[in-house]
């Protein structure tokens, strides 16, 4: 009985492997990546990053219409 328990352990060990890759990201993720994009948009604006260092980060502007 030990080593099939064991092996369970092993398994649910794979399975939150394959369950943390697959996730979504959380809110706080989400969160933090807007702020260091609002940081780098603002640096463009103070002319210390170009725009294709902002494009490289996969921030575009658009065009008014």
């Amino acid at each position: 009985m030990q080593n099939r328990g064991i092996a369970m352990n092993a398994v649910s060990a794979k399975h939150k492997k394959k369950i943390a890759k697959n996730a979504s990201p959380s809110i706080f993720d989400i969160m933090k990546r807007k702020l260091e994009d609002k940081e780098a948009i603002d640096k463009y604006y103070r002319g210390e990053i170009t725009l294709e260092e902002l494009y490289a980060r996969g921030i575009k502007f658009v065009q008014p219409l």
